[in-house]
């Protein structure tokens, strides 16, 4: 059972990092001068608003 909880964790921390790479790229790209799609500038604002608030989350906490 505990090799399942901490998997878990595992995936849910590797989903995070993929979305905030993702939030990387999208910046990058954007500032790079790339026209971004609608769907993919919608798909940005709503990862970004769900890496910033397990962000909060993570450092309310575990501290800084």
């Amino acid at each position: 059972m505990k090799n399942i909880f901490y998997n878990h964790i595992a995936t849910d921390r590797i989903d995070m990092i993929d979305k905030l790479a993702f939030v990387y790229w999208y910046e990058h790209m954007n500032k790079s001068g790339f026209k971004m799609t609608p769907k993919q500038t919608q798909m940005y604002e709503q990862v970004r608003h769900e890496v910033m608030d397990y962000g909060y989350e993570y450092f309310e906490n575990n501290g800084n």
